[in-house]
């Protein structure tokens, strides 16, 4: 998986050689090859829906529950690929993005700084308490977002800027604007 990700990202923005890039047997090869990882690992769990308690099992609770029983499988194998990708190269791209945007900001850096030593770590809601690190990490997506783009499916049909939405229908939402949209639109979205 590694690698085939390593690989769509590298061709990700080459524009005119897009096409051309992913065609080549080696790319369309490592695809495969992780997808038909992934699509193992969401049968084995559909297969044994109580055995885990994780992300992935969280999110086929909710798939079924929002989708009236039974998820779709290309739907979980896309939820399992963005769980997989998201805990690592987003993560770790994210805090790089971070720490090198508030070392930049010395009094900002001294304001955090007060701000997290007052926590003691146990309460991961106590962060809803914490202004100055909700801004720095909303203003490191928005600068440096870790995924430009991303499909989403509403959760209720909507309007945003004289354009109709279903939930039946997919878009891709742009990141780094999810901060600035407005409520409703993110309610619809789920975000």
């Amino acid at each position: 998986m590694a690698e085939w990700e390593y690989q769509m990202l590298r061709g990700l923005f080459l524009d005119d050689g897009r096409t051309s890039y992913i065609e080549r047997e080696r790319y369309r090869a490592l695809k495969a090859e992780t997808f038909a990882w992934l699509r193992k690992i969401v049968d084995e769990r559909l297969a044994n829906p109580g055995l885990y308690d994780d992300n992935f099992a969280a999110t086929l609770k909710a798939r079924a529950a929002h989708e009236g029983g039974s998820a779709d499988r290309d739907r979980l194998v896309n939820d399992l690929y963005l769980i997989l990708l998201a805990g690592t190269d987003n993560t770790s791209s994210l805090i790089n993005s971070a720490l090198i945007l508030v070392a930049a900001y010395p009094e900002w850096l001294g304001a955090l700084r007060e701000e997290l030593d007052l926590w003691d770590g146990r309460d991961i809601r106590a962060l809803a308490q914490m202004p100055r690190l909700k801004a720095s990490i909303l203003e490191t997506q928005r600068i440096r977002p870790g995924i430009f783009a991303l499909g989403k499916n509403a959760g209720e049909d909507f309007e945003f800027e004289g354009y109709r939405g279903t939930s039946r229908n997919g878009c891709v939402a742009c990141q780094y604007s999810w901060p600035f949209l407005g409520r409703g639109v993110r309610r619809a979205l789920s975000i």
